[in-house]
């Protein structure tokens, strides 16, 4: 293939993240001394961030308010990405071949732009990128309202050909139009979940 642009999602993909989303909520409970009932994360794991805080609040009498339990949970999440989220293994390698070659490339991620950045540029790799697409961008809450940006991207940059890269199950269909080579990476957390990853390779 004539790779000529690359539309990367970001968590467990290039980043090695997607522990720190499954393990947030238990974790912000912990530092109150509470042991989350064992089917916390199948309850929370279809919720928003204010279902879950609301969820939380409720469930374990939480004295908090919802604003402010979803502050402690921004701030941890925003704390890793600052400071540790690191790279997946062969990332920044597979990155600078992409740059040698000229192949553009760029994020869609449904994580806030400040957090994406903040991560890349610590780990120096954000230079690669020419786009930041996000689902706050675009006003949506899910990465497959993103898809047909990513159609736009690759037409605007007049490329034929662009791979898309992500690491998750989720939202598998590609739109007819997106007619472009779909990469799937599988991580430690996908393993563990219950899509079926034939849909999309």
């Amino acid at each position: 293939m004539n790779l000529r642009g690359a539309i990367f999602d970001v968590d467990g993909t290039l980043l090695d993240s997607m522990s720190v989303w499954d393990t947030v909520g238990e974790d912000y409970l912990r530092s109150f001394g509470i042991e989350p009932k064992r089917n916390f994360q199948e309850t929370v794991k279809a919720m928003s961030l204010y279902q879950a805080a609301r969820h939380m609040q409720k469930a374990y009498e939480l004295s908090l308010s919802t604003a402010e339990i979803t502050a402690g949970i921004n701030g941890r999440i925003e704390d890793f990405y600052r400071h540790d989220a690191p790279l997946k293994p062969g990332a920044s390698e597979l990155l600078a071949q992409l740059s040698r070659r000229s192949v553009k490339m760029c994020l869609a991620t449904a994580t806030d732009r400040h957090l994406i950045e903040a991560a890349l540029s610590r780990l120096g790799v954000l230079s690669y990128f020419t786009e930041i697409f996000t689902c706050a961008s675009v006003g949506r809450t899910s990465r497959i309202f993103l898809k047909p940006l990513f159609v736009a991207w690759a037409r605007k940059k007049r490329k034929p050909s662009c791979l898309k890269t992500r690491s998750t199950p989720s939202a598998p269909q590609r739109p007819r139009a997106f007619l472009s080579p779909l990469s799937a990476i599988r991580t430690k957390t996908d393993r563990r979940r219950s899509e079926s990853w034939p849909t999309i390779t």
